[in-house]
């Protein structure tokens, strides 16, 4: 609704390959998002098989993303139970998300600036997006407290990689 997009304080995305979430998942979305320091919120995204395919990303130091805890199961706690605990992160996954308004400019000039050929362009574009939010000292928030299935998602424990533009170390 061009209405709502025009007057909504807050918008929220996700994609058509997910099914199954958390109980009230918008409105925990919504609850980190209304903290004025946060920019960005995701949640962890998981397979049929109960293992993470989708988190908080990292940013390598040659300038390539990948999710930090792709394959866990969603219940494991991972190094120093980190995977259970909500963190500021580098970027979040392009599949569900939530914004506050005055940022969607940001997303929009991210998306345009990724070439249409990019073999992964939804997530390139969210990680120029995500660190935009950065510069503006805006947080990039992931929360395994809010989790979403995949209807369908390959069966691999293969830590897919993408190449990004940035460049730099994670500083998180």
């Amino acid at each position: 609704d061009k209405d709502a997009e025009d007057t909504a304080d807050y918008l929220f995305f996700v994609d058509g390959t997910l099914k199954d979430a958390s109980e009230n998942w918008i409105q925990m979305l919504l609850g980190n998002a209304l903290r004025p320091e946060v920019g960005v919120i995701g949640p962890m995204v998981y397979n049929e098989l109960g293992r993470i395919s989708s988190s908080g990303k990292l940013i390598m130091s040659d300038g390539r993303v990948r999710d930090m805890f792709k394959g866990l199961l969603k219940e494991e706690p991972g190094y120093a139970a980190h995977a259970l605990m909500q963190q500021d992160v580098s970027a979040v996954s392009n599949h569900c998300f939530m914004i506050r308004r005055d940022a969607f400019d940001a997303l929009t000039f991210a998306w345009s600036n990724v070439e249409e050929n990019h073999e992964n362009r939804p997530m390139k574009a969210m990680t120029i997006f995500c660190d935009e939010l950065m510069k503006q000292d805006k947080l990039v928030v992931y929360t395994p407290f809010i989790q979403v299935k995949e209807k369908e998602s390959p069966i691999s424990e293969e830590i897919k990689v993408t190449e990004v533009a940035t460049g730099q170390s994670d500083p998180h």
